[in-house]
């Protein structure tokens, strides 16, 4: 296990599949797992740290919700008031 457990290492630990980690991390309702194995499942990402991967869930539903912002090289672009106002709008 590397420094950031993986829902990989949750299923193992918990003893459960991954699927099921799946199901219990995003709260599925629509599925039948037992409360005893959701507080295990629970119990051991807490236990790990686990943390969903952001990048990963992206991927897995084509869809990162990321922006790519392009600056041209230019001194003072920052300062540069409408640029700031622009870059500030992006980050809110």
């Amino acid at each position: 296990m590397g420094s950031h457990p993986t829902i990989k290492d949750v299923a193992k630990k918990a003893g459960v599949s991954i699927t099921t980690v799946s199901f219990v991390m995003n709260n599925r309702t629509d599925v039948m797992i037992s409360d005893e194995v959701k507080k295990r499942v629970i119990k051991v990402a807490r236990d790990l740290d686990y943390h969903p991967s952001a990048m990963a869930a992206g991927l897995a539903g084509r869809r990162t919700r990321n922006l790519g912002v392009v600056f041209y090289q230019e001194d003072k672009i920052i300062s540069n008031p409408f640029s700031s106002f622009i870059i500030e709008g992006i980050v809110k």
